[in-house]
């Protein structure tokens, strides 16, 4: 094992506050409590992490008796919430706010007993060591105490510093014990690992995915869309066409149905997959063989993801002349942010790049037709039925191939009277 000392004063931050608050308040009991995992990475990097995990010598039984049942409204106490006691896991509420950071996750040393891909029978332990091994990567695998004492059993930190994604052990061991583990390491491959080439890579545990790949079915499809959506939350766009390289030369883009990358979008804004990652599959979706609809049934989109993509693939290799745009926005009743999605989408270089496309979309204001059918019924003496609904088609599309000019007055002149 390797131990390292840091000095806490020069890492004055919230995590590093809370880490001090538990440890008096778990020491004073005669138990240890340790920051664990993506923590202590992110502390390591110089971030102030929000999201805390810690590892404890206190049984779960234990942390319920000292903080389970108290007032939550009671100032200066620590209460627990048993989200995961099966697991030996505890959320603590904390009586105060540190920045942002309100609660924490507490865990007791375990070891794995039993496997199954997915999920783990565990065993409580004391040992540090034991509890470092069962977890997935080297650089997640480390400890750092409330004395600035960094407990690093598999070289974690080093790797973390070299950019090598590391699993503990034997990859294969690792993977037979989670199966999502596979993606987690493309998504650490591509935010902490070496800089990938477009044109070469050669990454050190392909062939390990390509060997378990099939594994990856018996991962549930909810567990699967939350790490895609890490991916686009965590990784800029750029990566996140390496992502799709990666997930389709190791085979699981093919066993999760997931759609293959042919093409980088570059000017398709990272913000854009942040804040609408289902539109990112959508730039690969193919046109044929309904790979859309098996893909929303699969992973059980829900309907507004559903209704967006449909809109997105219906601009694919649209050509976005300033008629096509307004026929989106007045016809089409496609939402603004969508058809600029797919412009930007489409652009493959910046001699495609055309300012007054971006400002047509940006700028031009939904309009609505300025007759209905009612009008003719009001102005012509037409009745409900087919041949209502026929006139107003013809005088709708009239307006349509105007450029959704054409005033009332000009539509209504255009209008035949009904046949006696």
């Amino acid at each position: 094992m390797t131990q390292t000392k840091l000095n806490l004063l020069t890492l004055n931050n919230n995590a590093i506050s809370v880490l001090k608050f538990l440890h008096e308040e778990f020491t004073k009991r005669g138990k240890e409590i340790r920051l664990v995992g993506g923590s202590v990475r992110d502390i390591l990097q110089g971030y102030d992490p929000s999201d805390l995990d810690f590892a404890t010598t206190a049984t779960p039984e234990e942390m319920m008796e000292w903080y389970y049942g108290r007032n939550k409204f009671i100032k200066d106490e620590i209460y627990a919430i048993p989200t995961g006691l099966q697991h030996g896991t505890l959320t603590l509420m904390l009586p105060k706010n540190y920045g942002n950071i309100h609660s924490v996750e507490v865990t007791t040393l375990r070891k794995d007993i039993e496997t199954d891909g997915r999920h783990a029978t565990v065993e409580f332990t004391d040992d540090w060591k034991e509890d470092a091994a069962r977890r997935d990567f080297t650089m997640n695998a480390m400890f750092l105490d409330a004395e600035g004492n960094l407990y690093d059993y598999f070289n974690g930190y080093q790797d973390l510093q070299e950019k090598h994604v590391r699993f503990i052990g034997n990859p294969d061991d690792r993977i037979e014990e989670d199966a999502l583990r596979m993606l987690r390491y493309l998504r650490f491959r591509l935010k902490f690992g070496e800089f990938i080439s477009f044109y070469s890579y050669n990454d050190p545990n392909l062939e390990t995915l390509k060997r378990n790949k099939h594994k990856i079915n018996i991962v549930s499809k909810e567990r699967v869309w939350t790490e895609y959506l890490k991916i686009c939350e965590q990784i800029p766009l750029y990566e996140i066409e390496n992502w799709f390289r990666l997930l389709n030369e190791s085979g699981l883009g093919e066993e999760l149905g997931f759609p293959y990358a042919p093409k980088a979008a570059p000017h398709f804004p990272t913000k854009a997959f942040r804040t609408y990652p289902h539109l990112a599959l959508a730039t690969h979706f193919s046109l044929k063989d309904k790979e859309p609809e098996i893909f929303y049934k699969k992973y059980k989109l829900s309907m507004k993801e559903r209704k967006d993509i449909d809109q997105f693939m219906d601009l694919r290799y649209t050509h976005y002349s300033e008629y096509n745009i307004r026929n989106a926005i007045n016809d089409k009743n496609i939402p603004r942010h969508i058809i600029m999605l797919g412009y930007l989408a489409e652009i493959k270089d910046q001699h495609d790049y055309h300012g007054a496309t971006i400002f047509e979309i940006s700028t031009y204001e939904k309009k609505e037709c300025p007759i209905t059918a009612q009008d003719l019924i009001d102005l012509f003496g037409y009745k409900q039925g087919k041949t209502l609904g026929a006139e107003y088609r013809q005088l709708y599309i009239a307006w349509q191939i105007s450029g959704f000019e054409l005033t009332r007055e000009e539509l209504l002149s255009k209008a035949n009277p009904p046949e006696k």
